[in-house]
């Protein structure tokens, strides 16, 4: 059985509910939370199998852009 969500983790939900896979940072800045605190929100949420991360490349610099989604 998943675990209880607390209401953050609901919020989290909600939003790529509404808005489709968002990167952390996104989500982060639309719920007012540090990337750190997200990025837990995140592996929580992924461990209980809510959540998988979605690579959608970016750039030729830098690291690809990762979305969470549900």
């Amino acid at each position: 059985m998943p675990p209880e969500l607390n209401l953050t983790q609901r919020r989290t939900l909600a939003l790529l509910r509404t808005h489709g896979a968002l990167s952390r940072a996104e989500l982060a800045a639309k719920l007012g939370l540090s990337r750190p605190a997200l990025t837990e929100i995140a592996r929580v949420l992924a461990e209980a199998g809510y959540i998988e991360e979605h690579d959608i490349g970016g750039n030729a610099r830098g690291q690809p852009k990762i979305n969470l989604r549900l």
